[in-house]
């Protein structure tokens, strides 16, 4: 992007690289969980789940482009 206005520090890239990582061992840790599905409150976690982590990611991604990105990054974090 080119038209950044307040580049991101070290210390922010360095979070959202670990962010990166505790969602991909999220995702891979519930691959090894049995199949869900027989009652009703198991198939809304996992949906809400996947919403949980699309937020994230999204927080991270406006993190690594813009400083100036943060209050739309925190309207974000409240979901």
């Amino acid at each position: 992007m080119s038209n950044v206005v307040a580049k991101p520090i070290p210390a922010i890239l360095e979070v959202c690289n670990l962010l990166d990582g505790a969602i991909g061992s999220f995702l891979d840790a519930r691959q090894t969980i049995p199949s869900l599905g027989r009652w009703e409150a198991e198939v809304e976690v996992i949906s809400l789940f996947n919403l949980v982590v699309r937020d994230i990611e999204s927080i991270v991604e406006l993190a690594k482009i813009d400083l100036v990105l943060l209050p739309a990054a925190c309207v974000l974090a409240r979901s």
